[in-house]
């Protein structure tokens, strides 16, 4: 749509440019939100989380100890998988959906350790290791356990008298002498 304003981009300061841009973009939006609509995707992941519709309102099962209830605006569409696991929402304002499902998804961040939690169809995951040992460590415990197992050759000792008191006297005043 921009080519229509052609001439006033030219003549236009940016401030200007910046808002004919968005007004295109939003009536772009709006054509095909009235003729095809939008859909996005939400999946939720973790032992026990579920969605469900409960008399326009939208219940979640997502770890707590209460569930989460939240209205279904009237001009949604909802659709749901077989396990409740991935909920579809269809509506023609792409800002109403997007908002919708930024609520919903705040409910129960995703969690980069365990990977539960509510996050968008196609959101990659990104996944932290959690405590693990490093190498430097492993490798100090092999050298301590090579030490502990490595058996020396055998010395020759004398072998010692047990004296008694008496004989320890005897021996330690001889060595005075």
């Amino acid at each position: 749509m921009k080519h229509y304003f052609a001439s006033d981009y030219k003549t236009a300061t940016p401030q200007v440019n910046t808002n004919l841009s968005l007004i295109c973009v939003i009536i772009k939006r709006m054509i095909i939100g009235a003729g095809v609509g939008y859909k996005k995707y939400l999946r939720v992941r973790g032992v026990g989380y579920k969605f469900e519709v409960q008399n326009s309102y939208l219940t979640a099962k997502v770890g707590y100890t209460h569930l989460v209830k939240k209205t279904l605006p009237h001009d949604f569409s909802i659709k749901f998988s077989r396990k409740a696991r991935v909920i579809r929402l269809r509506n023609k304002s792409l800002t109403k959906i997007t908002r919708f499902l930024g609520y919903l998804r705040a409910l129960r961040r995703p969690d980069i350790y365990k990977g539960k939690g509510i996050r968008y169809k196609r959101d990659p995951v990104r996944r932290k290791p959690g405590k693990r040992k490093t190498r430097a460590t492993n490798k100090k415990k092999r050298m301590f356990n090579k030490r502990r197992i490595v058996v020396l050759p055998r010395r020759r000792r004398k072998r010692r008298k047990l004296f008694t008191k008496r004989q320890k006297l005897k021996s330690f005043l001889k060595k005075k002498r």
